[in-house]
C-alpha cells in the first residue's frame, strides 16, 4: 500500500528534511568540498552502492552532478564523519 518511489528521490527527500545528512560527508583531506550540487552526487553514490549496480545506470551525461567521473570522485574523496 506504500507509494512507489525511486530510491534516489527518497534519499534526496530525507536530505531536505535533515540538512545535516549531506553535511555529514566530508572530504578525506578534511577540507570543505566546493562541488556544486553535492547532495545530488552523494544521493547517486549512495544509490549505486546500496543497490550494488555501479555507476553506469545512475550516471547521466550532460548533468554535472551525475557525470560518471564526478560520481567516482565523490565516492573516492568523501566519507561520512565518524560519530
Amino acid at each position: 500500500m506504500l507509494p512507489r518511489v525511486e530510491l534516489p528521490e527518497a534519499i534526496l527527500e530525507v536530505m531536505l528534511w535533515v540538512p545535516e545528512l549531506a553535511e555529514a560527508f566530508t572530504a578525506v583531506s578534511r577540507g570543505r568540498s566546493r562541488l556544486k550540487d553535492l547532495p545530488i552526487s552523494i544521493a547517486a553514490c549512495l544509490t549505486a552502492h546500496s543497490l550494488n549496480v555501479g555507476y553506469r545506470p545512475i550516471a547521466k551525461k550532460g548533468i554535472e552532478a551525475l557525470e560518471r567521473s564526478r560520481l567516482s570522485h565523490v565516492s573516492r574523496t568523501l566519507a561520512p564523519n565518524a560519530v
